[in-house]
């Protein structure tokens, strides 16, 4: 389950920070948006994880919530979703993202859904090549546990 992973992440990372959980009104809201430009809206499994922390930091690991979090003490505001989706929207800049959304990121690689084929992929930043693939979230949950 992904309540489990989150536990097992929470315990390993030395730098855990977690954010309160959305309702589905919020996450389907957020969803919709992304549905509108991008052509995917967020999946049912990271709808789940939202619904009990929107959005997650357990460095190197990033994971974008609904909502934009003011981070005071290291002085810079951790994006949402849309927000950092923003840079593939609107007149398909780069159509490789195209029915994809990047739900996190780590180094200098990004997580995405890829709706095309509904999996989760850990892809190079500059070229959007598949490093990974995950069949879903909790998988993507999984790898993460495993890599602290």
């Amino acid at each position: 389950m992904i309540t489990d992973k989150i536990l097992v992440i929470r315990k390993k990372a030395k730098n855990f920070v977690e954010f309160v959980g959305v309702n589905r009104a919020k996450v389907d809201f957020a969803g919709a948006m992304l549905k509108n430009a991008m052509g995917v809206s967020i999946p049912n499994d990271y709808a789940e994880f939202l619904q009990k922390t929107d959005g997650m930091i357990a460095t190197p690991f990033e994971f974008f919530g609904t909502s934009e979090h003011d981070r005071k003490m290291q002085m810079y505001k951790f994006p949402n979703i849309v927000d950092f989706n923003m840079v593939f929207l609107k007149g398909d800049k780069i159509p490789s993202m195209r029915k994809r959304i990047v739900v996190g990121q780590v180094y200098f690689d990004m997580i995405i859904f890829d709706g095309n084929d509904g999996k989760y992929k850990l892809v190079a930043r500059n070229n959007f090549a598949s490093i990974r693939i995950f069949n879903g979230f909790e998988d993507v949950l999984g790898y993460v546990a495993q890599s602290l």
